[in-house]
């Protein structure tokens, strides 16, 4: 989902950006528009391609810290495991 709204975002600043410029030029509303649309596009499609690679790196990260850096409740008992033939028995005196 978040690649999906990096996406939307970079659309929607480059059809802006690409509408504004093109009233600054002076172009004609039809050129405009069309050039815009196309623009917005081409943004759509670069910003669902940095939002995918940035949702990739986020998950690796995240996974290698959960491996490196375990939660206390997560970690399975470790203490040393107990042979059957380790029960020391002490005889009174």
């Amino acid at each position: 989902m978040p690649a999906r709204v990096l996406a939307v975002c970079f659309a929607l600043v480059g059809f802006t950006g690409s509408a504004l410029v093109g009233l600054i030029a002076g172009n004609d509303p039809s050129t405009i528009l069309i050039r815009s649309i196309f623009v917005m596009f081409g943004c759509w499609l670069v910003g669902r391609l940095c939002g995918a690679v940035s949702m990739v790196s986020v998950r690796e990260y995240l996974s290698q810290h959960q491996e490196d850096h375990p939660m206390p409740g997560d970690v399975e008992n470790t203490s040393p495991s107990r042979d059957d033939n380790s029960d020391v028995t002490v005889e009174p005196a």
